[in-house]
């Protein structure tokens, strides 16, 4: 089983592309859309026990509005994303002992400031994730 968690705030600009590409990829699996806190979802995630856990999130990794970036546990340290009430690290201790394979995936972003539309280059990231995610589940 895949659960498939988006991750972001749906009133600021590129910060909104986690919940996004989860919305685009309902039919993949199960759809968790956190505001920001992921560890709301902890004991749901952990009942589900999913076979690979998804997240998706805006991030600022200093690059290109919108490059996708696959995020290891060790690249969190030396991300931001000014929405989120807690780091995504400490949410991954308490799930990584309910699930068998975790993958993160961002989109840099550009603009996170209060309002409604994502920026051109993270929206055509998002379909390019879109596409890649889905391919990638497709093997699976």
């Amino acid at each position: 089983m895949v659960v498939i968690m988006g991750i972001g705030n749906s009133h600021r600009g590129d910060d909104k592309v986690g919940l996004h590409v989860a919305k685009m990829l309902e039919e993949r699996g199960k759809i968790l859309l956190c505001d920001t806190d992921p560890l709301d979802f902890v004991e749901e995630i952990c009942g589900e026990q999913p076979d690979i856990l998804i997240i998706v999130d805006a991030v600022d990794a200093g690059r290109e509005a919108g490059e996708i970036i696959q995020v290891d546990e060790d690249m969190l340290n030396n991300l931001s994303v000014s929405t989120h009430h807690l780091p995504i690290s400490l949410f991954l201790e308490f799930v990584r002992k309910c699930v068998g394979k975790i993958e993160i995936w961002g989109i840099q972003v550009k603009k996170v400031g209060f309002e409604d539309e994502m920026g051109d280059e993270v929206k055509k990231a998002a379909d390019k994730l879109v596409k890649l995610l889905n391919y990638r589940l497709q093997k699976d």
